[in-house]
């Protein structure tokens, strides 16, 4: 009967032999890895471990002991390799929806667009870009959407003006400004940059000094947005040796003042209360010398706003670009806030640059919506229909245009519930 050669062997899954076990040129193999191994007298390598090409048969490709296994058969085109985490790794498609990614779990590594983005259920961001400048405001309703930033056109209501004029050169003049008050600095009615001057509480010190003659006006008061202050401007093209200003200015609108809260500008240079003008009632303005002919004279009036509308009414704005032609949502409200709202909504049809303007009043009783349209201007025809509807703790404008690609603005003028 022939002879068995046996080699070198362990049972041992894991188990591998070292120089001391295997001489150079000698076998030694792992039974319970499937595993054979040689020694070249310094180091114990496996055979086929480094092979140039390897072929596995139908049984699969196996990694690191199983920690992971390879597919036995190829994908489809464009098919990608991705782990469950779990040891199977599998050929899937490649995302190219939101959905796809969070519903399926499939991988991507395109750009996504989605059609709109909610966050927990809690708020969504717009589906269009804003202007440049804007920033994401939220009504703390779960809606938030592009608005300007507020606060960039301040208007002033000034409390407290003085006058100098300067009997020689003079850079350091008193002023009473309180802590939170702003100050403004005009030299001959041209007003200065804060880096023509330092301040203090006490006083203004101007760069460089005024000279003999020269008017310096120090304007103390605070800066407020048009939230707080009414802010109107009438112009008024003189005559020649024309003092009196009054009536219709030059657009037709007429002259509307307090005698408290009044700059008045010839040519653009402000002049000085009670020795350049007077005010002698309400609604005048008299000047103390004549102007010449086609002098321009302006006149800002601030006075408060009265305050009734401020705490039950708020005044919005947004933007929209519809990507079909189905009825979408272009602004929102919570109905438990406001009961009812005055829109402004603005069509333009991008495809031929046509436009339309109209305004809607919408009032709902929790349930139902009711809408009237009306002054409706048009350059071409109608652009899309306009409705309403409510939808869980939302009032919706929706806008239905003729054209897919088209953009509508909308103001919102709101009254609480």
């Amino acid at each position: 009967m022939a002879s068995v050669v046996k080699i070198k062997r362990s049972s041992v899954a894991g188990k591998r032999p070292t120089t001391s076990n295997i001489q150079a040129g000698e076998l030694a193999l792992n039974l319970a890895d499937g595993r054979a191994f040689s020694s070249n007298g310094s180091v114990v390598f496996e055979i086929g471990a480094n092979t140039h090409s390897l072929y596995v048969g139908t049984g699969g490709l196996s990694v690191g002991n199983g920690a992971f296994a390879f597919p036995t058969a190829d994908g489809t085109s464009g098919q990608v390799l991705s782990t469950y985490g779990n040891g199977t790794v599998s050929w899937v498609d490649v995302a190219t929806t939101l959905d796809a990614v969070v519903t399926n779990g499939n991988t991507t590594y395109q750009e996504i667009t989605v059609g709109g983005l909610n966050i927990a259920n809690n708020f969504t961001f717009p589906k269009t870009d804003g202007s440049s400048g804007q920033v994401l405001v939220t009504d703390g309703n779960g809606f938030v959407q592009w608005e300007d930033q507020s606060g960039s056109a301040a208007l002033g209501f000034w409390a407290d003006q003085r006058y100098y004029t300067v009997g020689a050169n003079t850079k350091i003049f008193t002023v009473y400004k309180p802590r939170g008050t702003d100050l403004m600095v005009y030299h001959n009615g041209l007003k200065l940059s804060n880096t023509d001057y330092t301040a203090n509480s006490s006083a203004v010190t101007l760069v460089t000094p005024a000279t003999a003659g020269d008017v310096i006006e120090l304007s103390v008061g605070r800066i407020t947005t048009t939230s707080d202050q009414t802010f109107k401007r009438y112009t008024f093209t003189s005559n020649t040796s024309q003092t009196l200003f009054a009536g219709l200015d030059d657009d037709g609108v007429p002259l509307s003042h307090s005698i408290t809260a009044v700059q008045v500008f010839l040519n653009g240079i402000q002049l000085i209360a009670n020795t350049d003008y007077t005010l002698p009632a309400d609604n005048k303005v008299l000047l103390s010398s004549g102007t010449a002919n086609n002098d321009i004279l302006s006149i800002i009036s601030l006075s408060p706003v009265n305050q009734y509308v401020e705490a039950t009414a708020a005044i919005n704005s947004n933007s929209h670009t519809t990507q079909a032609t189905s009825a979408e949502v272009v602004d929102r409200f919570a109905k438990a806030s406001y009961r009812s709202a005055k829109y402004v909504v603005q069509l333009t049809n991008n495809a031929n640059s046509t436009y339309q303007t109209t305004e809607v009043l919408l009032l709902h009783d929790g349930t139902t919506t009711y809408t009237t349209e009306y002054g409706t201007i048009t350059s071409l025809n109608t652009l899309g229909v306009i409705d309403s509807n409510i939808s869980g703790d939302w009032v919706n404008l929706t806008v239905a245009p003729i054209n897919a690609n088209t953009t509508i603005k909308v103001v919102r003028t709101a009254v609480a519930v």
